[in-house]
């Protein structure tokens, strides 16, 4: 086994604009992951659901908006 002394090995920045850009990042695709999920749920209810909407393919933001009204 390899030993290196502690003192020597990087540590990541934990501040800075590196650190923002990164949170940023995250809550990003959090609420893009939210956002896919909200709408496939709500395709799955208006499938099942008859509220006279085609939902034979995607929601498009038209009928989103259409059923929230």
């Amino acid at each position: 086994m390899l030993s290196i002394d502690l003192a020597r090995l990087r540590t990541p920045r934990a501040d800075g604009p590196r650190v923002a850009m990164r949170v940023l990042v995250v809550a990003r695709e959090q609420m893009t992951c939210e956002r896919t999920r909200a709408i496939t749920a709500l395709t799955a209810l208006v499938r099942t659901v008859d509220l006279g909407i085609d939902a034979r393919k995607p929601l498009a933001h038209s009928q989103i908006s259409t059923i929230c009204a």
